[in-house]
């Protein structure tokens, strides 16, 4: 068969590779979506801080402040406010009694179907 015998190709077919057809594709883009940390595990704080700075030292209750003009650092903006509680490295919360604060449950990222009234 030569190549003027070739039947031609329907025209509902996609002559893109898949691969080109994947990469075309976009997400939507919703303002409550949670960013990874631009910290690195290894990099991150060890122990118990709050967001001011704080570093809880002792079960009852003693912590060290930061230095003069380093309080509320970048890396603690996510941790509890002075007198709220306290964040490990892990994300582990526990308030000012040293109880553990459980996390959020997580929402899930499918689309929730619309109840038809």
């Amino acid at each position: 068969m030569h190549s003027s015998e070739l039947p031609s190709r329907p025209a509902s077919v996609n002559p893109r590779p898949a691969a080109e057809a994947l990469r075309s594709r976009s997400v939507r883009w919703n303002e409550a979506l949670i960013c990874p940390s631009p910290i690195w595990p290894s990099q991150r704080r060890k122990g118990w801080f709050n967001r001011r700075g704080d570093q809880l030292w002792t079960n009852g209750g003693a912590f060290r402040s930061p230095p003069g003009g380093e309080e509320y650092p970048l890396d603690l903006d996510g941790y509890p406010d002075f007198g709220e509680g306290w964040m490990n490295e892990e994300g582990t919360r526990i308030d000012m009694a040293h109880r553990l604060i459980p996390k959020a449950p997580l929402r899930s990222a499918l689309k929730t179907k619309a109840r038809a009234n």
